[in-house]
């Protein structure tokens, strides 16, 4: 491997460090070897302190540790400058969890915010930026630019998703979530008042506490009845006659013909010629 020589000097400047003074010095006591250091000042704080050349010429020590985004605009532990570094990693980072959903799709964010945080900080302020906001782009297959982001409550963004079930009643186009504000109903329960059959229109006007839900039936043997029902035909309770009936593969005549599952005691009842032993252990 070929080793370049750097040739440095007193007053030469590597990114934030200018170089004041050079060291040779002896590292190590089993194997020593020489290391060389450069003393450099911070163009930031001012502080002083010995580096290894080696770091210093190719870029691994930039500064003092006091951080360039810390002196620029102070305000890299912000809750608005991480809303803005969270939006460069889902749009350029591929390691990073949601990145699919964003920088997979082509979603990106203009040059002019990704290559200064200041210019998006002045944008977020000059529209009603504050600390119970969300930034959320009103086009959600958009990308992160002043013309398609506001800031919004997290309930408004959560009805600005791609995967929202959007209903269409009277004219008016809604999320499930809105009609179910609309109407004061509890969370979920339009969803799952469609799953059981019920129109639109009966699942937001059936009170709280009416379901008014179609019963499901469950054919066999040439009719169709209840899971509850036929559950009380044979005598037994109705979860395990599910229990039966998934167990058979959803095969309901072979979860009403499988025999109960029964214990030991009640298998040596039958048996007479079986009895029970009980063994007491002495301790």
């Amino acid at each position: 491997m070929k080793h370049i020589f750097y040739e440095v000097k007193p007053g030469d400047v590597y990114n934030y460090l200018t170089v004041l003074d050079i060291r040779s010095v002896v590292r190590g006591v089993k194997s020593p070897r020489y290391e060389v250091q450069l003393l450099c000042r911070c163009s930031y704080c001012g502080s002083e302190k010995w580096y290894p050349k080696y770091s210093v010429v190719h870029g691994k020590t930039k500064s003092c540790g006091c951080g360039l985004s810390k002196t620029r605009h102070g305000e890299w532990h912000t809750r608005l400058y991480g809303i803005w570094s969270g939006i460069k990693r889902r749009c350029y980072v591929k390691t990073f969890k949601g990145y699919k959903h964003y920088g997979g799709r082509g979603i990106t964010m203009c040059e002019e915010w990704r290559k200064d945080y200041l210019n998006f900080r002045k944008w977020a302020l000059e529209n009603g930026y504050n600390e119970k906001l969300t930034i959320d782009r009103i086009d959600v297959n958009g990308n992160y630019c002043p013309e398609n982001c506001r800031w919004a409550t997290y309930l408004t963004q959560q009805n600005n998703r791609r995967n929202n079930h959007t209903v269409t009643y009277k004219g008016q186009t809604k999320t499930l979530s809105e009609w179910e504000r609309i109407f004061n109903l509890h969370h979920g329960s339009i969803a799952a008042r469609l799953r059981t059959g019920m129109t639109f229109e009966e699942a937001i006007m059936t009170p709280i506490g009416k379901r008014g839900a179609k019963p499901q039936l469950y054919e066999a043997f040439g009719k169709k009845q209840t899971m509850q029902e036929w559950a009380d035909e044979i005598g037994i309770s109705k979860q395990v006659l599910f229990r039966k009936y998934h167990w058979s593969g959803d095969d309901l005549e072979k979860a009403l013909t499988k025999p109960k599952h029964m214990c030991y005691a009640d298998w040596c009842s039958q048996k007479p010629s079986m009895k029970v032993i009980h063994v007491e252990r002495s301790l």
